[in-house]
């Protein structure tokens, strides 16, 4: 059951290899998302994040020779994520040295590698899209019933804590509960991955229902003050109707459904003064003023240092040194009490600054490449849904994201690739595998004009 010569899997999962790869792929989808799902607090997220994580490699092990088959076929998308990481070990012991805690690389080291791993291994991404679309639901029983119980999402100007587990302690200093943007993130990824299951339940309409399923969600992204996820949504959501759309009809009657529901939602909420809106006056205030933790300022604080400094634009600050630079404690791993600390909320950007330019190069090979070898080949409606999860949580990066803690990124991604190295997978028309195999090609860096 190994790979034959097209790096594809030669044989058809037996039922007991179906039941391995479910239960691998619900167990990591839950690792990844047991630091960043509020409810997992209740629990002990860290305890969780062990327990899931040994159960997962616990189903791996058992099913091995199609695990390893999964990973030979993808060894080549291992490199570049190897000198992307040594580039961070070697500038991390020639220039960051005591002033970052050692944790601080084991973490990036260890964590990129296991959700990277744990997104190849995620074989059955009905499953694990499923559990997405529950955690998703189970925000929204909790974000109903605090709106219910309180009348609005807000506490005067501070985001209510509809979980109850009152603040969080971060190493930078700051003590929050403000969770809008996680709320966002996991509404906005749960609608996407319902356009998985549309079919099943709503099989004359599926586009409409997820339509309306996504502007739910971009509603209430509005609702809790969440932009990054609802820049993100929108984006995923492009992509996910680029065919339906070239139809008039379809792309009129999403767009009049889209705009009648924001308008509704800003209406019922603020039907005297649409500018006093959380979500439109936190951009509009940013814009103006440049707040000291806004992004406008991160990213003029970052990109002025590398334009001014040529050592910082050749090969970086540092790793780690970002909020070291702007006077907040270093940052930490993953499972420290008070791990995250200031940082720039855009990988590029972060990687430029501690990383040099030899950093930017790599990072933005790894993200983008999926995206061109996904534009080339023919694709299934699955695999389009991971590309839409895979576009939101990239653009979300660019808001949002840092190179220690956007471990959802991680793993998508390297769902993504395993959902892309298994041209079976990629087509519902036997004629067509040919074409998907010569066009995957094991992935070979050709893709992007490097090959041979």
């Amino acid at each position: 059951m190994l790979a034959d010569a097209d790096c594809t899997l030669t044989n058809a999962p037996t039922s007991t290899d179906g039941a391995l790869e479910k239960a691998t792929s619900a167990l990591a989808v839950m690792t990844t998302f047991s630091k960043g799902f509020a409810p997992f607090q209740f629990f002990g997220s860290t305890l969780l994040f062990f327990i899931s994580l040994s159960l997962c490699l616990y189903c791996i092990v058992l099913n091995a020779p199609r695990n390893i088959a999964r990973t030979v076929s993808l060894l080549q998308e291992f490199i570049p994520i190897g000198a992307l990481l040594t580039l961070m070990t070697a500038n991390y012991i020639l220039i960051s040295d005591t002033a970052v805690p050692v944790t601080y690389l084991i973490g990036i080291i260890g964590f990129w590698c296991v959700f990277f791993c744990l997104g190849v291994m995620c074989a059955d991404v009905r499953t694990a899209l499923s559990v997405l679309v529950f955690f998703s639901a189970i925000y929204l029983v909790f974000v109903v019933g605090f709106f219910l119980d309180n009348g609005a999402m807000y506490i005067g100007d501070r985001f209510g804590d509809i979980f109850g587990i009152d603040e969080l302690e971060l190493s930078s200093g700051t003590k929050t509960i403000q969770l809008y943007q996680n709320v966002g993130y996991l509404v906005s990824v749960g609608a996407i991955s319902f356009g998985a299951f549309a079919n099943n339940f709503f099989t004359q309409r599926p586009l409409t229902a997820t339509a309306i399923a996504i502007s739910a969600a971009l509603v209430l992204d509005v609702a809790v003050q969440a932009r990054g996820a609802a820049i993100a949504l929108v984006c995923a959501t492009i992509l996910m109707f680029e065919s339906p759309l070239k139809q008039f009809w379809i792309r009129l009657s999403v767009i009049c459904t889209f705009v009648l529901m924001v308008a509704v939602t800003l209406w019922a909420r603020f039907p005297h003064d649409l500018g006093s809106s959380g979500f439109l006056s936190k951009i509009l205030d940013e814009l103006a003023q440049g707040r000291s933790d806004g992004r406008l300022f991160l990213f003029g604080a970052a990109i002025d240092r590398i334009v001014s400094d040529g050592v910082t634009f050749a090969i970086g600050r540092g790793l780690g040194m970002f909020p070291i630079d702007l006077g907040y404690q270093a940052p930490d791993w993953l499972i420290a009490p008070k791990a995250v600390s200031m940082y720039p909320h855009n990988v590029v950007i972060e990687a430029q600054y501690e990383m040099g330019i030899l950093g930017t190069v790599l990072i933005l090979y790894i993200l983008l490449r999926p995206l061109v070898v996904f534009r080339g080949i023919p694709r299934d409606h699955d695999t389009k849904i991971i590309a839409c999860i895979y576009v939101f949580y990239l653009v979300s990066s660019f808001f949002s994201g840092s190179l220690a803690y956007s471990y959802p990124l991680i793993f998508v991604l390297g769902m993504f690739w395993a959902k892309l190295s298994t041209p079976e997978n990629l087509v519902s028309d036997p004629s067509d595998l040919a074409t998907a195999r010569r066009g995957t090609q094991c992935h070979t860096i050709s893709a992007i004009g490097l090959g041979t």
